[in-house]
């Protein structure tokens, strides 16, 4: 049934797929256009104090959101991060560094480093690394 007309099917696409690329697709239109009313409106109820990245399901998460949420992995795996002038990249929280997966650092966070972002060891004059912000943020410790 689901072979496509040529090859002697219905046509029939698999809705499972559809519905999760329909859902991905929505996902996308978040983080494309987050000032949209959708975009807004979303954000007010469900992640009012980060991003879409960040966004979780909840309790009294509605079937929409909760399926918008599910396909978000789906997304996920198709964005780059661009570092930009890193005041918005959080040093342990975002997928921020390039090659293999994982793409973020992973250790043991200090509160007090749980939201530093990638600008902070970063001379903004002369745009290199602070060395000493650098050892302080990544010690053994």
């Amino acid at each position: 049934m689901r072979s496509s007309k040529a090859a002697g099917g219905l046509g029939f696409r698999d809705l499972e797929f559809f519905n999760m690329a329909l859902l991905a697709k929505q996902s996308w239109r978040l983080l494309q256009y987050p000032n949209s009313l959708a975009a807004k409106l979303l954000s007010t109820k469900y992640y009012p104090h980060g991003n879409f990245m960040q966004a979780q399901i909840k309790r009294t998460t509605s079937f929409i959101w909760r399926s918008i949420l599910l396909a978000k992995p789906l997304s996920e795996a198709g964005l780059l991060w661009c570092i930009g002038n890193g005041r918005q990249t959080c040093i342990w929280k975002n997928k921020w560094l390039p090659g293999p997966s994982p793409h973020m650092i992973l250790r043991p966070i200090k509160d007090s480093d749980s939201e530093v972002v990638v600008a902070s060891p970063i001379d903004q004059s002369s745009m290199t690394w602070k060395l000493d912000a650098l050892k302080s943020l990544f010690s053994k410790e």
